[in-house]
């Protein structure tokens, strides 16, 4: 299944902020916080937690860009909670935002129906978790994000 490919890696997130001039670092970040994203009258930046896995910090570049792209105050600072199965995203805007970055709809679906042909072609029977797996991993992003995006699109 190698001829699927993430729509965006985390190094295109970077080259994204890079042109807004956003400057991205990580460092140790408390528990619980998946990213901080400040910006000032000459300067932003995204500050990742360097402990949560790479998936999770791509969306959470992605989600502090759409921050920086809608947010017209001259100074701000949001504190992002680690993204988990329990927790409310402060802003749905950024989330739907940073789930239509990461994963478009056609190419998702593209995809989710590949799955369903290799599935028959090889008469081989996937549970919707495993499949939801594969989509985690063809998208690079964590299994909860992907799930969303399944019950949002109603392929289940």
């Amino acid at each position: 299944m190698n001829y699927f490919k993430p729509v965006l890696e985390i190094n295109d997130l970077i080259d994204i902020s890079n042109y807004y001039w956003i400057k991205i670092y990580s460092c140790d970040l408390n528990n619980g916080i998946s990213g901080i994203f400040m910006k000032d009258i000459e300067w932003s930046f995204i500050i990742l937690n360097e402990n949560e896995s790479l998936e999770n910090q791509k969306f959470t570049i992605a989600y502090e860009i759409w921050q920086y792209l809608n947010n017209n105050d001259k100074k701000v600072v949001y504190i992002e909670n680690k993204l988990c199965e329990w927790c409310r995203f402060t802003d749905e805007k950024a989330y739907n935002f940073s789930i239509d970055l990461l994963m478009p709809k056609d190419l998702f679906i593209d995809y989710w129906t590949e799955l369903d042909y290799i599935e028959f072609k090889i008469w081989w029977f996937i549970k919707e978790w495993k499949k939801t797996k594969t989509m985690a991993n063809i998208f690079w992003l964590n299994e909860y994000v992907v799930w969303k995006r399944i019950e949002e699109l109603w392929l289940i």
